[in-house]
């Protein structure tokens, strides 16, 4: 195969158009309908409604005691309020409020007389140290927006107001292909990684990494050999299962960068060498021929800090926009 330098170089300005504007890279994943509780990190792919409102039911702020705030009006430390026993009631925090009462005096302010009444010194305002129904959600009150990372705390409120089952977009689905000769597993044994002229394949598990923070559902698939028909086979391989394949190393202008050619043979190379440092001998493109679904291809340098810079400016804002999520 036919050795050249960098097939077509291109700023870094002009290689996110061609690479985020092709109509393979907007497309967004499909949405799935799973429980909220295994929701976390999940887009949202359309807006959510509270089913119903937290609290559904008034309810004690604080520890104390329920009592009619007609009852305490005129209190002070001079003129104590008696209630006997049918005239309050004993509630926790959380605990509903029983419909006969409009207010609640925290226990730190009450005190308790010989059976069972209690002596106030400070009037109780209508409603207070009450949480009302609806206080933090109403019934069929959005929740969260389409294209909405879910949090903890989003998953928790979800939950809180009824919704137990969330439409989200699909992971978008990252084939990584190590290639090279001298690469070595990385569990492979200590013998075997200490060979003269080996190196431990270890991009793979940060690209992984990367993309799995991002909302990605990496798979690291076996080391590729140095070999054009290697590379072709394993960009098949790897295409019938992703939504976007990774190439790591064999992407620049060595005796063994067949990477870029063999994406041209399988689709449209859009960009070989890019006017950034470091992470300039990388690629994009298309795949396509052979049979092929069109899906994005990146070629990523193998030197671990280019492969990470490239990650950021390229896998990062495809993933985003394959998810419906804004650029980063």
């Amino acid at each position: 195969m036919e050795r050249r330098r960098y097939l077509k170089k291109v700023s870094l300005e002009t290689a996110l158009k061609l690479w985020l504007e092709h109509p393979a890279c907007r497309r967004r994943t499909e949405a799935e309908l799973i429980a909220t509780s295994e929701a976390l990190g999940r887009v949202t792919t359309e807006p959510i409604y509270a089913a119903r409102s937290v609290p559904h039911f008034h309810c004690s702020a604080v520890d104390g005691i329920a009592v009619r705030a007609a009852d305490t009006f005129g209190t002070s430390e001079t003129v104590p309020a008696r209630l006997p026993p049918d005239a309050y009631a004993v509630v926790d925090t959380g605990d509903p409020i029983p419909d006969r009462f409009d207010a609640v005096v925290m226990v730190e302010e009450v005190r308790w007389l010989e059976g069972g009444a209690v002596e106030l010194i400070a009037a109780a305002a209508p409603w207070q140290h009450i949480r009302l129904a609806g206080e933090d959600l109403v019934a069929t009150e959005m929740v969260l927006t389409r294209g909405h990372r879910l949090r903890p705390a989003d998953v928790a409120a979800l939950l809180s107001c009824g919704v137990t089952r969330v439409a989200v977009r699909l992971r978008p689905r990252l084939a990584i292909l190590p290639t090279g000769d001298e690469l070595v597993d990385a569990e492979a044994s200590p013998e075997e990684q200490e060979r003269p002229g080996r190196v431990v394949e270890t991009n793979s598990h940060l690209i992984a990494g990367m993309a799995a923070e991002w909302g990605a559902e990496p798979r690291r698939f076996p080391i590729v050999a140095d070999r054009p028909e290697a590379v072709r086979d394993s960009i098949r391989t790897a295409a019938a299962w992703a939504d976007v394949v990774a190439l790591n190393a064999g992407s620049s202008a060595g005796r063994d960068d067949f990477v870029p050619v063999v994406i041209g043979e399988l689709g449209k190379l859009l960009a070989h060498g890019v006017e950034i440092m470091p992470g300039k001998p990388m690629a994009l493109g298309i795949l396509s021929r052979g049979g092929l679904s069109e899906r994005p291809v990146i070629a990523l340098p193998g030197y671990p800090v280019s492969a990470y810079v490239v990650c950021e400016q390229f896998l990062r804002p495809l993933l985003h926009q394959m998810l419906g999520l804004p650029a980063p």
